[in-house]
């Protein structure tokens, strides 16, 4: 899992993650985080569809 799209794709939103206080409340860092949990909640369902019923 690739952490580059967290430090954005311009030199400036780059330079903003690793000066800013809160990194997270960047709107890319931000943004890059909500897709990723779309992705894992959309496995983690896919899974348990498939698992047996205990």
């Amino acid at each position: 899992l690739s952490t580059a799209a967290l430090l954005g794709g311009a030199d400036e939103e780059r330079e903003r993650c690793l000066w800013s206080p809160e990194p997270l409340e960047l709107p890319h860092v931000r943004g890059t985080l909500i897709t990723w949990k779309s992705v894992f909640d959309e496995l983690r369902d896919d899974a348990q569809r498939w698992e047996h019923p205990r």
